[in-house]
């Protein structure tokens, strides 16, 4: 099963960068802090001192005691909803960095990256990596074991994706008004 999530891992990679084109276009630096260190410190707080084990569970989960995979599982889910909210919060530092620059268009790029960079990170490492491992975890805890498998549809996917779209649109009615007003 191992080979199979790696060769998926690497070819779901290989397309991303054939697609993206110019690699270095999507690189930004405090979108990528803001996102990894959200979901990072989810998946510490989730787990707590048993971080080892969660670590541990989510890249091998085969052959775990249930509480080990409910720990796994709590942590993947928490680190996956903070990654989403890393990009919230990304979105909005790259939005107040786009309105102190409002009366200068050539200045708005660097907000604009980070607003929309964030988002993209935060999907990609929240449906990307983390749900593939949280799925993985759930195939071992499932109810037939004694575990309760937690599950990843939440509201909170939706609100993020809904906010993420809104905050968009509005990120490009900025800028348009600004180079409409030059």
């Amino acid at each position: 099963m191992r080979v199979y999530r790696l060769i998926g891992y690497t070819s779901a990679l290989t397309l991303l960068l054939i697609g993206m084109g110019d690699v270095s276009a999507f690189v930004n630096v405090p979108a990528l802090i803001l996102v990894a260190g959200f979901a990072h410190w989810g998946f510490l707080a989730s787990a707590g001192s048993q971080t080892g084990t969660a670590l541990t569970v989510a890249l091998s989960p085969d052959e775990r005691a249930e509480s080990d995979l409910q720990t796994g599982l709590q942590a993947l889910l928490t680190a996956r909803y903070a990654a989403l909210v890393g990009g919230l919060v990304s979105f909005i530092a790259g939005l107040v960095t786009m309105l102190r620059h409002v009366d200068d268009p050539s200045a708005l790029g660097a907000g604009m990256a980070t607003a929309l960079l964030g988002v993209l990170y935060a999907v990609f490492l929240a449906y990307f990596l983390l749900l593939p491992l949280q799925a993985g975890i759930e195939t071992h805890a499932m109810p037939a074991h004694g575990a309760e498998a937690v599950q990843p549809e939440n509201g909170l996917d939706m609100a993020v994706l809904v906010i993420g779209s809104l905050l968009t649109v509005a990120s490009f009615v900025i800028m348009l008004n600004s180079l409409n007003n030059t």
